[in-house]
């Protein structure tokens, strides 16, 4: 339901291109909309995030099947629902305690498990769940204190740019340099301006150079005339 796979079928078949064929002529007419319906569901995540919920989700499906119970979350009775919420709770010690993963991991885990639901037509699982948000809290308190990175200062952007200097062609430098100096001064996480090569989408949203706009009195400019960008 969350794999990034099968949400990209419908693209790769071209049903979302201009098609010769009519969709009301198409035998499989209701098949049709029903994959569209959950495209136009799944579509409200990014890319990444679908990415991350596939693998929460099939962690998911681990664990219920280890249980021998049922994916999703279906209880009608007060005691049902109490065992479900039960379960859940397991679920994240689970990963936090024999997987070894963080609570923000374990987070996402519980997210995809809710999201999988509202796209299958199912009710949130999460809602009301006052002991399970009462566990996460506690599983936050287990984790070791988070390692600061230390920040980065001007001096140390001086120091990048003599070794940029003596370590590269000019014109790799300057580049290098540039790139270095806007994602400092914007503040711009990593993923905002350096492309990841195990994240083809990554290119879509990372910064570059023919996105800036070099402006003086409101007006595009050339760069050394420009006083905003």
């Amino acid at each position: 339901l969350v794999a990034p796979v099968a949400l990209g079928r419908a693209r790769q078949n071209g049903i979302l291109q201009n098609e010769s064929k009519s969709p009301l002529m198409r035998s499989d007419y209701i098949d049709y909309l029903d994959e569209m319906a959950n495209e136009a569901i799944l579509s409200k995540l990014s890319f990444g995030t679908r990415k991350g919920y596939a693998t929460g989700w099939k962690k998911w499906l681990v664990w219920r099947k280890s249980q021998n119970k049922p994916v999703f979350c279906l209880g009608e009775t007060r005691e049902d629902r109490r065992e479900e919420e039960t379960d859940m709770i397991r679920f994240a010690v689970w990963m936090t305690k024999i997987i070894g993963k963080k609570d923000g991991t374990v987070k996402q885990c519980l997210f995809a498990v809710r999201y999988a639901h509202l796209a299958a037509g199912y009710e949130d699982p999460m809602l009301n769940r006052s002991r399970l948000w009462a566990a996460m809290g506690g599983i936050h308190r287990w984790q070791s204190a988070v390692k600061r990175k230390f920040p980065a200062t001007a001096k140390m952007l001086f120091w990048i740019k003599g070794y940029l200097n003596d370590a590269m062609a000019k014109i790799d430098a300057v580049v290098f340099w540039y790139g270095i100096c806007t994602a400092w001064f914007f503040m711009l996480r990593a993923s905002e301006y350096l492309l990841q090569a195990d994240k083809p989408w990554s290119q879509a949203r990372v910064l570059r150079g023919s996105c800036l706009r070099f402006k003086l009195g409101n007006t595009d400019v050339q760069p050394w005339e420009a006083d905003e960008i």
